[in-house]
């Protein structure tokens, strides 16, 4: 009866209504079986009721009660406020060239929902606690007014705690990352955020750690997960590569990734050229390619480009310019006249000189 009041009230099928239905099918059982155990009471000839409400009831079974029922209000209060605030758990492998299709969309509420859960808890725990005390006879009137004390005390004492917690607010204000997001710190430090806490950042790293850096510690944070993403390619090509030539290969592998079933819906740009960025001291032709993508599909998209291009390159005969080093002498002498002349004289091997002390 008390499984179909439950889904009788609550008709909806998302999974907030699910969460709350599994809340109250345990308020319904716990109901009965506070209403079970007073009636079995009853017949035993214990009239709990009637002893409640005597005044002259002992103090101890009184507070007793009062402990109990402070108890269960705060059981119940905290299972509807993770009805209300679940959020569930991200998994991921959080790898750079993992296919941002296959990723949740992280949105705000996500990341700001565990925080504001704690946040909760810790003031609901901290209330139950107070109403205990008071229960069991302890003046709370003193704690509460040493309470505004005791906290600027802590703060003088923990003066980093309260510069993690402060920075960590103002970069949750500012949304300047969100859970599931891949981000990249100083040092080279990058990976998922996997879990924010009061006062500091989980990354899952693409290797598989997990890095905890306290919020004061952050200063410069890349987010690779906003919005849209310019990349920008480099090819170091021969001196007598025909840059216009090279840019119409370009534009049709372009339009063939573009085209593309998999990587064609990641593309916001194509690929283009931008032809010569600068000279490699006389020895290479660097062109500069770049493409416009979703936010992580960069790190996808590079690794089969560069494999696309190095096939169109020798296809169409374009070469890649190798780095090397050309000796030139002063008068212009062929190499291996130069070898004879630094040779050292036969006579000299076969009769050398003394050797002086």
């Amino acid at each position: 009866m008390g499984a179909e009041l439950v889904r009788s009230a609550i008709r909806s099928d998302t999974e907030t209504a699910e969460r709350f239905r599994r809340v109250f099918h345990g308020f319904w059982r716990l109901f009965i079986g506070l209403a079970a155990i007073v009636f079995v009471l009853w017949l035993w000839g214990f009239d709990l009721i009637g002893v409640i409400a005597r005044a002259e009831a002992p103090f101890w079974f009184g507070a007793v009660l009062k402990v109990i029922a402070a108890l269960l209000v705060g059981y119940v209060l905290w299972r509807l406020v993770r009805a209300a605030l679940d959020t569930e758990k991200r998994t991921s492998d959080a790898s750079e060239d993992v296919d941002p299709s296959e990723i949740p969309a992280a949105t705000r509420l996500d990341t700001l929902t565990p925080l504001f859960r704690n946040v909760i808890l810790f003031f609901l725990a901290a209330v139950i606690f107070m109403i205990v005390l008071s229960a069991i006879g302890v003046d709370i009137g003193p704690l509460i007014a040493s309470a505004g004390i005791i906290g600027i005390a802590v703060g003088f004492g923990a003066q980093a705690l309260v510069r993690d917690v402060l920075s960590g607010v103002f970069f949750l204000i500012d949304d300047a990352f969100r859970v599931g997001e891949y981000i990249e710190l100083e040092n080279d430090m990058r990976g998922e955020v996997e879990n924010i806490s009061v006062r500091s950042l989980q990354l899952r790293h693409h290797r598989g750690p997990v890095i905890t850096i306290p919020f004061g510690e952050l200063r410069q944070i890349t987010n690779h997960n906003r919005d849209w993403v310019i990349y920008k390619m480099m090819f170091r090509m021969e001196p007598d590569t025909d840059p216009q030539r090279l840019k119409k290969v370009v534009k049709k592998v372009g339009v063939e990734f573009m085209e593309h079933p998999v990587h064609g819906p990641k593309f916001i740009e194509p690929l283009k050229s931008q032809g010569v960025y600068y000279i490699d001291d006389d020895s290479a032709l660097v062109i500069r390619l770049k493409f416009k993508c979703k936010p992580r599909a960069q790190f996808v998209l590079r690794r089969d480009i560069y494999h696309r291009m190095r096939v169109v390159f020798e296809e169409q005969g374009f070469k890649l310019a190798r780095r090397k080093v050309e000796v030139v002498s002063a008068d212009d002498k062929p190499l291996i006249e130069q070898e004879k002349a630094a040779a050292v004289p036969e006579e000299v091997l076969t009769n050398p000189p003394p050797a002086t002390v």
